[in-house]
């Protein structure tokens, strides 16, 4: 065995920090790891939906929250902290306990999880790497412009002082999955630059380009779309930050004019009500499709000639990365690092004014150009594997680890 990983995530959910986890947990059982994830909590199925997929690759999972305090360590922690409020004390502790019933020699911390992240630095563990993947929430919160209330406030500015006092220890390391996040995260807890490294998600480019063209008509036929119709793709979770009826109503100013044309939404989310009565009141229900959450998204994605992404914020967005892949041109808000995800006017489009006018422009050109869309659909997939491969960012992720290992990995 090469080496014990504690991942810490908030849950196993269907989210692209969990598919990252799970790509991650993939490379690191091919090299010989030992590895647990601990969430703080796996109490239904939506927070478990990739348990399964974790425990076949040979990794053991831990719910933090049904953890009963009772070892000495997490007994120390509730004392050491508890001057602190005790919603936080409590959830730091019950990682302390999981942690340390383990004892790895890395603790990874996913998402800035500063309940784990607190109760490693308390057990003085070996080596920590904090994993973010998006902007930071300062930023998140002004592109949002939300009002803050004084509650968020002075959350934000305590674990902006945790932060900065943990990443002074040499045995913290940070990575965030754009070089925007990084510059982002740097600012906001006051970093010098570069202190926070850029570690790029990684796919497996052979499961999103593996040509099934059976596959691919039969789901063509779920959905009636014919030989020759055009499909606009998306995939997300109905929320604000990935503003979904901005997707709706650009794929409506799209179709419009199109009559040859079919726009299909995967996801679900709390803004679905939303979504479905804007499509009702436009009698669109045959042309703008929600189907729900596609297990099949490698055969889904290839339905598509254009992949659209309307986020407000992202870190580097799997969905950019995994249709691209699948050689499908994308059309993207200028989220984050979303411009880093693809090359623009070559893969896609990466749309500074996210308007739908600007953003249906973009579709119609690639829908309307031919021979443009067959050369972005050749180079994606080699840009995809070059910049975004599972081995480079394994490589990356072990170098993090303290490993020296650079070499690729043939399994």
């Amino acid at each position: 065995m090469r080496g014990h990983v504690a991942h810490c995530a908030f849950s196993l959910g269907c989210g692209g920090a969990e598919r990252q986890l799970l790509a991650t947990i993939r490379g690191l059982s091919k090299r010989g790891f030992t590895q647990h994830v601990i969430c703080s909590s796996l109490s239904n199925n939506n927070e478990k939906h990739y348990q399964n997929e974790v425990h076949a690759l040979g990794a053991v999972t831990i719910d933090a929250s049904t953890q009963q305090l009772s070892c000495l360590l997490a007994r120390s922690a509730l004392r050491k902290l508890r001057f602190f409020p005790k919603k936080f004390a409590t959830g730091v502790a019950k990682y302390v306990e999981s942690i340390a019933a383990i004892s790895p020699e890395i603790v990874h911390i996913w998402s800035g999880n500063m309940h784990a992240l607190t109760a490693a630095i308390l057990l003085n563990a070996p080596n920590v790497l904090i994993s973010w993947q998006s902007i930071s929430p300062q930023d998140r919160y002004a592109l949002s412009r939300q009002t803050l209330l004084p509650m968020n406030i002075m959350r934000l500015a305590f674990h902006r002082m945790l932060y900065k006092i943990f990443i002074s220890s040499s045995k913290v390391r940070c990575s965030n999955n754009s070089n925007a996040g990084a510059r982002s995260f740097e600012k906001w807890i006051g970093l010098p630059k570069y202190t926070v490294e850029t570690l790029y998600n990684g796919i497996d480019t052979s499961v999103w380009d593996r040509q099934n063209p059976e596959y691919t008509n039969s789901m063509r036929a779920k959905y009636m779309l014919t030989p020759t119709s055009h499909t606009i793709i998306g995939a997300m979770r109905f929320e604000t930050m990935k503003r979904p009826l901005l997707w709706i109503k650009t794929a409506h100013a799209v179709i419009k004019n199109r009559k040859d044309t079919t726009a299909i939404l995967f996801g679900d989310g709390p803004l679905r009500p939303q979504l479905e009565a804007y499509i009702n009141a436009h009698s669109l229900g045959n042309r703008i499709l929600l189907p729900g959450i596609e297990k099949d998204m490698p055969t889904a994605m290839r339905m598509g000639d254009v992949f659209l992404l309307t986020s407000l914020y992202e870190g580097v967005p799997n969905v950019l990365l995994e249709a691209q892949a699948s050689r499908v041109p994308v059309v993207t808000t200028n989220a984050g690092g979303a411009g880093e995800a693809i090359v623009n006017e070559i893969t896609g489009w990466v749309c500074q004014d996210a308007n739908i006018t600007t953003l249906a422009e973009r579709i119609q050109f690639c829908l309307d150009n031919t021979q443009w869309r067959e050369r972005a659909r050749c180079l994606a997939p080699g840009f995809i594997q070059e910049r975004f491969g599972i081995d480079a960012m394994i490589n990356t992720t072990l170098r993090l680890y303290g490993f020296a290992e650079t070499a690729s990995h043939t399994a």
